[in-house]
């Protein structure tokens, strides 16, 4: 046993126990064509056998890992794993930002088009809390300009002002 297959064998360990058995590795990998059973599975991961390049293929695809993911040291693994958590639950968290200023657009309008007087404990509970979340993704993304606001009722003048001051510009700024 090398040092290196001690590695492999524990990132095969840890990114293995979470996805399923050692007997489920060893069947899928048994269905790519590879001779495993739960006992090659347990050598690989104490490090008693070592991995072949193509079986790591196998293995790293079954998984849904990169490859280096086997060989990398448990910490840039972990790392890899961590980075790619984050930015899964960045896009989510832009998707969901995105469809919250959607939702909140329509709303104005709505308002301004039944000739609703603005709410100010709507303002309070709902408006404003996500205000800095939205302005943010709008300075991330260059999102200045509002072409579909074309109505001037008080809702959507809400709507634009408070974007605009989020923004740090002044709110009668056009």
């Amino acid at each position: 046993m090398t040092s290196l297959d001690k590695q492999i064998g524990d990132n095969l360990t840890r990114l293995r126990t979470p996805r399923m058995s050692q007997r489920a590795l060893a069947d899928a990998m048994t269905e790519r064509g590879w001779k495993w059973s739960h006992v090659t599975v347990g050598s690989v991961e104490r490090g008693d056998r070592p991995l072949r390049a193509a079986e790591a293929i196998g293995v790293a695809e079954i998984l849904e890992v990169e490859v280096v993911d086997l060989v990398n040291a448990r910490e840039a693994s972990q790392m890899r794993e961590a980075t790619q958590k984050l930015l899964a639950q960045y896009h989510r968290l832009r998707h969901a930002v995105s469809d919250w200023d959607l939702v909140r657009r329509e709303y104005a309008q709505l308002a301004d088009s039944l000739g609703r007087e603005v709410d100010n404990e709507v303002i309070a509970r709902l408006w404003f809390p996500a205000e800095e979340v939205v302005a943010n993704e709008h300075r991330m993304f260059g999102l200045d300009e509002y072409p579909w606001a074309t109505e001037n009722g008080p809702w959507m003048k809400l709507y634009i002002e408070s974007e605009r001051a989020a923004r740090g510009q002044h709110p009668a700024a056009s």
